[in-house]
């Protein structure tokens, strides 16, 4: 740097010479490729990272399909079941459906509540859940039937 004299103030102002500004302009030469680069890489790691969280709440929202379509698949199976035998018994006589009722609901589980109306729709036989499920019961469940379901 070479310094001119400043005739005001008694000092002398530095000046940046041809050198200075050569290296000025290498220096962003080389700094700009670097960083535009850089912003492309950023922008191919969050769209990757994006389509790897997509697909990850896809496999867990078809989990969750394959998993509550199994329990709707078994609650039909259950009340065809049901209907077929009170179809086949022929009788609406509560002493002949309470033991139907009671067997086929301790076969298929997750009903908190089984019962058969008549045609005027009033309860002629119920068998109720006898105890409550907790939400820790219930977290269990659910972490078997997510096991069973990877299997």
């Amino acid at each position: 740097m070479q310094s001119i004299p400043d005739l005001k103030h008694g000092r002398r102002k530095a000046r940046i010479g041809l050198r200075g500004y050569i290296f000025c302009c290498l220096g962003l030469v080389a700094a700009l490729p670097v960083l535009v680069l850089g912003v492309i890489q950023v922008s191919k790691w969050e769209a990757k990272q994006l389509d790897d969280v997509d697909q990850e709440r896809q496999f867990v929202a078809q989990t969750l399909e394959q998993g509550i379509g199994q329990i709707v698949d078994g609650h039909v199976r259950a009340v065809e079941a049901l209907a077929g035998q009170v179809q086949t018994r022929g009788s609406l006589d509560k002493a002949v459906l309470q033991p139907m009722v009671s067997s086929l609901r301790a076969r298929y589980g997750g009903f908190s509540v089984m019962y058969i109306a008549g045609a005027d729709a009033v309860s002629i036989v119920t068998h109720r859940q006898k105890h409550i499920i907790t939400r820790r019961k219930l977290y269990a469940m659910l972490r078997s039937v997510k096991l069973s379901l990877f299997r």
